[in-house]
């Protein structure tokens, strides 16, 4: 299992930033499977409130 994997399985039910596109969202990740990560959105402007998204295409955002 790699390093970002681990980083991504440990936030599992923690609310963080992620870049979709060019926005910065505030989201959770509610569950891993395989290599989709399933994203819980906070703020809902984005017009859906769940997505999965591949793993390779996750970007964080930290402060």
């Amino acid at each position: 299992m790699s390093t970002f994997r681990n980083a991504v399985s440990a936030m599992i039910g923690k609310e963080t930033y992620f870049l979709l596109g060019e926005k910065p969202v505030k989201a959770t990740i509610t569950k891993l499977n395989d290599d989709l990560a399933v994203l819980k959105l906070t703020d809902l402007g984005a017009g859906y409130s769940e997505l999965a998204i591949h793993i390779d295409k996750l970007v964080l955002i930290t402060a």
